[in-house]
């Protein structure tokens, strides 16, 4: 038996990817966030719980350490933030202005997750 690495990613042939990637999961948004969406001119009408029923998952660069997840966070909370931010309200205008790593986390529970398996038989789209 081989043993892998975490991230590693094995296709229906046994073969190891060298391209493995880590997944970095938005779950759940915390009151934060839902009071600041209930705040727009058109807040939609949905609860916390349908908003956490399905979360966003993200492909990061893969990592080794589990002490390595804070610079990965670092690296690209912003991008998610602004992405979580546009997923519910477009006009950047009604954004809260302080949107740094602190207010992320206060908005946003977080996973990191070393695996992700393919079980599609099919090639990867970009959408």
């Amino acid at each position: 038996m081989k043993s892998l690495l975490p991230g590693a990613i094995v296709d229906k042939l046994g073969r190891i990817s060298d391209h493995a990637k880590q997944i970095r999961r938005n779950n759940p948004v915390k009151e934060p966030f839902f009071k600041w969406l209930k705040t727009l001119p058109d807040p939609p009408d949905v609860s916390k719980d349908i908003m956490n029923h399905d979360t966003t998952a993200y492909l990061l660069p893969a990592i080794i350490y589990d002490s390595e997840e804070a610079e990965l966070l670092q690296q690209f909370y912003d991008l998610i933030f602004e992405e979580q931010l546009n997923g519910w309200w477009t006009e950047q205008s009604d954004w809260p202005k302080k949107r740094d790593l602190t207010t992320f986390k206060k908005w946003f529970d977080l996973e990191f997750h070393s695996l992700v398996l393919d079980l599609v038989d099919a090639p990867l789209q970009d959408d």
